[in-house]
């Protein structure tokens, strides 16, 4: 786990995160944009980040696209819910 101050995005403490054998990674809407890193490009991850606010209200509501986003958000929601306390 890593701590920043709320003016650090998130995509920077983002490569010490990660150890190299990860398969899948999930984030929210900050980390659009991590596969085109220099230091992720040529890694072999699935990559799953949310859509940005925009492009989410572009999407059908009865659309798989809508649903997946739907069931990341559900996980993100539990795990970001036990930090607010």
């Amino acid at each position: 786990m890593v701590t920043t101050a709320a003016n650090v995005h998130d995509l920077v403490p983002a490569d010490p995160l990660l150890h190299g054998e990860e398969e899948r990674v999930w984030g929210d809407a900050g980390y659009r944009g991590i596969a085109k890193r220099p230091s992720q490009r040529d890694r072999q991850v699935a990559w799953h980040s949310a859509l940005r606010a925009g492009q989410r209200r572009k999407v059908a509501g009865d659309s798989l696209e809508r649903l997946m986003e739907q069931c990341q958000a559900s996980v993100r929601a539990k795990v970001e819910h036990l930090f607010s306390m």
